[in-house]
């Protein structure tokens, strides 16, 4: 499943404006053979008030249609567009179009009418200039909100495609304790590398198959690699995004400290980080293909096993060198199907 926003189009008013008076300006109309005098002139203005009212009309149709209905996409989205827009203003940029779309084909209607009915010269080229004036004066009234909207589009398609109905597995833990490793190990094929346009890290999007079924693997640096505590709100809401995706927390602890965080710091990180996802968690007991050269590694690991086995599932793995990953296997499996 793609991103709901991959499809966004989106033209500043200038952009408009200037589309629709170049198709009507830019070469001579030619008006049929027959006829003459006023009633040339007529059909001249009159369709160079239809092309801009037409095309200004079709473009800001395209606007508000290319995007999806806010309140029907995933949570998971509709979180994503409330951190980069908000909700309420993105509902009040796409309502300025259509408002916009139906007064320029409104204005367009009753210039064209009011040419037809008109026999001076003086006064068609007046409503003709009146017709395009209310036109692109309508277009500036929006111009902020058709201004934000192309900013909005810009980021909302970037959004990485995940499919929220796909079960999906978020890895979480502090740098450097494996978590990207594990993500490219369990997948299937060469992980996805995306990124979330309101964070400078990426996030890593990798699938592989359990019980005949496609399950998504999503390892999120820079949002669940510190205590929510310390997180910026934007980060906050990004952590309530995942919330609404994920089906299993893998969280991967480093008792080799080789990350250079302690244990106990990071337990105190999956303590804070089930405290906002309550969602089935295993603790992932990372490196310890390295406890035969890193002195009390195999004391550090007992410990924090000790201390988790009651609140969560704990495998001890390497997933650099592949240990342990098929018992951390059946436990997804059978979290997820059983």
């Amino acid at each position: 499943m793609t991103s709901p926003f991959r499809k966004l189009s989106v033209k500043s008013s200038e952009e408009i404006i200037d589309k629709a008076f170049r198709r009507a300006f830019r070469r001579p109309i030619t008006a049929p053979k027959k006829l003459k005098g006023i009633d040339r002139l007529k059909y001249v203005e009159r369709v160079r008030v239809e092309i801009v009212g037409s095309i200004a009309a079709a473009e800001l149709e395209k606007v508000y249609k290319s995007f999806p209905d806010l309140s029907s996409i995933h949570p998971f989205y509709q979180q994503l567009a409330d951190i980069i827009a908000g909700i309420g203003r993105l509902r009040h940029c796409l309502g300025a179009a259509k408002w916009a779309e139906l007064t320029v084909r409104k204005i367009t209607r009753e210039y064209m009418s009011r040419i037809t009915l008109s026999s001076e010269k003086s006064t068609i080229i007046s409503l003709r200039r009146e017709a395009t004036g209310r036109i692109a004066s309508v277009l500036s009234d929006i111009s902020e909100e058709l201004s934000d909207l192309k900013k909005y589009a810009s980021e909302l398609r970037s959004l990485p495609s995940i499919d929220p109905d796909t079960p999906t597995i978020v890895v979480a833990g502090y740098p450097n304790t494996g978590k990207s490793t594990l993500v490219g190990k369990l997948s299937t094929a060469e992980p996805e590398v995306a990124y979330y346009p309101f964070t400078t890290r990426s996030l890593i999007l990798g699938h592989m198959l359990l019980h005949n079924t496609k399950v998504q693997l999503v390892d999120t640096p820079g949002m669940l690699d510190r205590p929510p505590s310390r997180m910026k709100k934007m980060e906050l809401q990004a952590l309530a995004a995942l919330k609404s995706l994920a089906d299993i927390v893998v969280f991967m602890i480093d008792p080799s400290e080789t990350c250079g965080y302690q244990v106990r710091k990071q337990l105190h990180l999956l303590e804070e980080i089930s405290s906002h996802m309550d969602k089935p968690t295993i603790v992932a007991l990372n490196k310890m293909d390295l406890a035969d050269h890193i002195p009390k590694l195999e004391e550090k690991a007992s410990k924090a096993e000790a201390a988790l086995k009651e609140a969560y599932k704990v495998v001890r793995i390497s997933a650099e060198a592949g240990i342990g990953l098929d018992h951390l296997l059946k436990l997804i499996e059978h979290m997820l199907f059983s």
